[in-house]
């Protein structure tokens, strides 16, 4: 069995999608399948060397322009004899993975929900309020749907998390892969010099694309006892179980917050998680804060935070409740459907 994952990662494009199918790849790996990833650029092979593990295949297309690349992508799947591909771009067309799914299975990650889409299996991880809306799109398709929070995606470190009630006065800082506005340094600044939060310590975790990382490095060395940042660490598990409060984008790292009982106060930093900030806040998840484009996102951050630490009760509360609706386990839930994939009869061998 042997699965390609067609996805990317850039300057531009968020690391979540890379770091799910990487928790994916290594799921599939365990259960014998073969695993070759396939990107628009090289530029992902040098920023993230933990891909590299995988066989892997650069087409030097339009990462913006999937399209454009179907019959290069075509050609490269019967080469590699591939027997299913997992899609995760926001690229992607209707056109692109139909055409596509004429020669294989095809899975897709569809967090927009913009179109409808003839591919084999869907993965609509998203929180919502109901997810009946979007089931209704596929009731008459023949389109297994993946459906709600069970199936965020996560690597194993998150799964059955153990939560302990005495916490380190630390407080976890993430913003994404590239933090284009700047915020880490902003807030951190802002939390070191601030008497109420004098007592905590603060973690920052830079991606390898964070341009502002020397800005980081710079705040680490003014306070070496209560700053500590750390660049494209794997990690994360740990470090979340280790931190009392989370500050953080609206991205696929609040779902490991949840999994490991780390309440968060968060903001959008893009157009495609202001729904998620909005529907995770409204379902209990988190503490969310609006989109941080606009002004005033410091002053919002740091007023809940002092919030939720004035009420230990409450946080201690939160953090039991928020790792219930997240167990961490989505992952084996989309390699089982994958695999089902892959031996039904009449699924393989059209490429």
């Amino acid at each position: 069995m042997k699965i390609a994952i067609r996805t990317d990662a850039n300057g531009q494009i968020a690391t979540g999608h890379l770091f799910r199918c990487l928790a994916i790849a290594s799921h599939l790996t365990e259960e014998g399948a073969e695993v070759v990833f396939v990107f628009a650029e090289p530029e992902v092979l040098s920023s993230y060397p933990a891909v590299t593990k995988y066989p892997c295949r650069v087409l030097n297309s339009d990462w913006r322009r999937p399209d454009s690349e179907i019959q290069s992508l075509i050609r490269l799947l019967r080469e590699e004899q591939t027997d299913l591909l997992l899609v995760d771009t926001y690229f992607a067309s209707s056109f692109y993975l139909a055409v596509l799914h004429k020669h294989l299975p095809v899975v897709y990650f569809d967090d927009l929900a913009k179109e409808i889409y003839d591919v084999s299996m869907l993965i609509h991880c998203i929180p919502e309020t109901d997810y009946g809306r979007y089931l209704q799109r596929y009731r008459d398709r023949d389109t297994e749907v993946c459906c709600g929070l069970e199936y965020c995606p996560m690597r194993d470190e998150f799964r059955n998390c153990s939560r302990s009630s005495e916490r380190p006065r630390r407080i976890l800082i993430t913003t994404g892969g590239t933090d284009p506005l700047n915020l880490q340094y902003r807030l951190l600044d802002r939390f070191v010099r601030n008497s109420g939060l004098a007592s905590f310590c603060f973690t920052a975790v830079s991606g390898a694309l964070n341009v502002n990382y020397p800005r980081l490095r710079q705040l680490e060395e003014l306070y070496p006892e209560r700053v500590t940042v750390l660049r494209n660490t794997m990690d994360m598990a740990e470090l979340m179980k280790n931190s009392m409060l989370a500050v953080s984008a609206c991205g696929t790292t609040l779902y490991e917050m949840c999994a490991c009982g780390l309440p968060a106060v968060a903001f959008a930093i893009a157009d495609n998680q202001l729904s998620v900030g909005r529907t995770m806040h409204q379902l209990g998840l988190i503490r969310y804060c609006g989109d941080a484009r606009c002004l005033g996102i410091e002053e919002s951050v740091e007023k809940n935070l002092e919030e939720m630490i004035a009420d230990p009760e409450k946080l201690q509360t939160m953090g039991r409740e928020i790792q219930l609706r997240i167990d961490g386990r989505g992952t084996d839930r989309i390699c089982r459907k994958i695999i089902g994939l892959c031996s039904s009869p009449g699924m393989t061998g059209r490429n």
